[in-house]
């Protein structure tokens, strides 16, 4: 079994809005205290590590197993961080995250590979 038969854009289900769109690509289990829906739960986890982790900029952060990136938008624009390092098993997932990024001009600020 390889990794993107494991880890493809399956949890793009997820993130569908009562419309139908799909506008975020969150890919965690979320933090389902305020949370109604799982893109708001999903953004609060990465909220919630952000502040824990004091990220600000001038940082570089490393993220391993990185799903669809949002949490890399999220901490490149929220927090301001200097740039993002992501390693992923799945090459389907890193081409979807760095489109994402492109589409967001935040792609000269993270680097992503499929390892």
């Amino acid at each position: 079994m390889t990794a993107d038969s494991t880890f493809g854009l399956d949890e793009l289900i997820l993130n569908r809005s009562p419309s139908g769109d799909v506008t975020t690509a969150w890919a965690n289990l979320g933090l389902w205290d305020d949370a109604e829906s799982y893109p708001d739960a999903a953004r609060a986890l990465a909220l919630r590590l952000g502040d824990a982790l004091e990220l600000s900029s001038g940082q570089r952060v490393l993220d391993v197993g990185f799903g669809l990136g949002e949490q890399i938008k999220l901490w490149l624009t929220h927090y301001g961080v200097d740039s993002v390092l992501g390693f992923n098993p799945s090459t389907i997932q890193v081409s979807y995250a760095q489109e994402m990024l492109e589409r967001a001009s935040l792609d000269e600020r993270a680097t992503l590979e499929a390892r």
